[in-house]
């Protein structure tokens, strides 16, 4: 009898977890309400349609004169609708970065903050597509104006559009994930090795670009920031990185710290102070690759 309830528990365990292991790595974040106020006077609502007809949400950040487009893939549980991350005192930072300063265009993620639609990984390289056809419409048409910057999960978004043959001017990539482990990762974590060892055969990859492949085709100047220990992105995955980044002729740096916290940095935000104090800062080594990516 103990047996068979201890066989019961399992399946209940297996089938509650099982929705949320095959659901969207993209997770909830902000509100339905976009407030244009923080991001100062010359900030833009953007809306952005998609092939179904979702509205893709969020900011533009004008620069001077034909100044480049950075275009924001945000990650995990970010939002340009949330406080917590420093969206706007990166964009205004940017700003100032290089001559004519940097042009922003952030947005949500479908399902997520004030984008419309429900959240789906399998929308994610699609969606990219069409953010990446603003910045190109907001740039002028001139690819090499166009810079991509990922976070986490959005750096599988700036991989899907490397891969689906978008040439921007240079590309940063910051904390990356692999789309192969990227839900395997995420279940261990967050239930243990048993339940994750379980549910491995069902879960499905947010995207279906190989990053380490795409690094080595791309000839985009890309940067990449990895974190020391990263549960995400374990050495043995680092490694592969690495390797591909070399041969793609990019440059990767490994930083101090573990995922949660490169996210963090690379937002700006101070971590001695989580409870309040933004930092506006990009990473020095970010820093001077836009300034010197040209």
């Amino acid at each position: 009898m103990a047996a068979k309830r201890n066989t019961l528990g399992l399946n209940c365990v297996f089938l509650v977890l099982l929705p949320a292991c095959v659901a969207p790595v993209v997770q909830e974040a902000g509100t339905d309400h976009l407030d244009l106020g923080k991001f100062g006077p010359e900030a833009e609502r953007v809306e952005v349609q998609t092939y179904d007809q979702v509205s893709l949400q969020g900011v533009f950040l004008p620069g001077a004169g034909k100044a480049p487009v950075m275009l924001h893939f945000l990650p995990s549980e970010g939002s340009v609708t949330s406080g917590i991350q420093g969206f706007a005192g990166l964009a205004e930072t940017l700003t100032g970065l290089q001559g004519q300063g940097t042009a922003s265009l952030i947005c949500d993620y479908r399902g997520v903050g004030a984008s419309g639609g429900e959240r789906d990984p399998r929308c994610l390289e699609s969606d990219a597509w069409f953010l990446w056809q603003e910045a190109l419409q907001r740039a002028g048409g001139d690819p090499a104006r166009v810079l991509l910057r990922g976070v986490s999960i959005g750096t599988l978004a700036v991989a899907s559009l490397l891969h689906q043959g978008a040439n921007p001017g240079a590309a940063v990539m910051i904390a990356p994930v692999r789309s192969e482990t990227i839900g395997r990762h995420g279940v261990h974590l967050r239930h243990g090795s048993v339940v994750g060892f379980l549910l491995s055969p069902f879960l499905r990859r947010p995207v279906e670009v190989d990053l380490v492949a795409t690094l080595e085709r791309s000839r985009v100047p890309i940067l990449i920031l990895a974190a020391e220990k990263d549960p995400y992105l374990p050495a043995e995955e680092l490694d592969l990185v690495q390797t591909a980044a070399e041969r793609g002729g990019h440059r990767l740096k490994v930083v101090p710290g573990d995922h949660s916290s490169l996210v963090l940095r690379a937002y700006g935000f101070e971590i001695s102070s989580y409870a309040g104090k933004l930092a506006p800062d990009l990473l020095p080594e970010e820093a001077t690759f836009w300034q010197d990516f040209r």
